[in-house]
């Protein structure tokens, strides 16, 4: 389990060469042989992992191949729930006018993205709503989190994270949480333009 959690932490910090994630990719492969070992947890973190060294690396863990349905599967079984503080900011989406789908199934990453808005020019935005659990010490993403933000990042659509210090500084002024809304949309969107691919 130790190994099957290295892997995990150096996809977190993305701070290593891919080719030295093999022999973490091996002995974790070795380790999911056993099957008590074919937790939902353990399977759900060698996901990521696995997402980290295919989606940002563009490799494909030969050791794993055998566990990759396994690992999306258990993944995406994994429960969400919707929050107030999610249900506030889709309300006030709704009230400018987004097209808006909510716990949106990702195919590539088995991700569940909080809210997917299409603005009136017809462009998506991937939107996640992170509240306090989301971060360690208030303000340092979770590893899970910081990894989803990363991989979601990488996909299609324009990509909107909502802290929630950023929401709660706004107290309920329906006003300023939709003023916000907007202009970090059109931050998005306006980098999404700008970059370079």
């Amino acid at each position: 389990r130790d190994t099957l959690d290295i892997l995990w932490s150096l996809a977190v910090m993305n701070s290593m060469k891919p080719d030295l994630a093999e022999p973490f990719l091996q002995h974790t492969a070795k380790l999911l042989a056993d099957e008590r070992n074919l937790t939902i947890v353990n399977l759900a973190k060698l996901h990521q992992a696995l997402v980290w060294y295919s989606l940002e690396h563009e490799r494909k863990s030969e050791e794993c191949k055998h566990l990759y349905d396994k690992c999306f599967s258990a993944f995406t079984s994994l429960p969400n729930k919707l929050s107030k503080f999610q249900q506030g900011v889709v309300s006030t989406l709704l009230w400018l006018g987004m097209g808006l789908k909510q716990e949106v199934f990702c195919e590539r990453t088995g991700y569940s993205i909080d809210a997917i808005i299409v603005t009136k020019e017809g462009r998506e935005v991937a939107v996640e709503v992170d509240g306090p659990h989301h971060f360690i010490d208030g303000r340092i993403p979770t590893g899970s989190t910081a990894l989803k933000h990363r991989h979601l990042k990488l996909g299609e659509r324009a990509f909107l994270a909502i802290p929630y210090w950023d929401w709660y500084e706004l107290n309920q002024d329906p006003k300023g949480q939709q003023e916000y809304l907007e202009k970090a949309i059109a931050r998005v969107l306006s980098n999404v333009n700008g970059r370079s691919d």
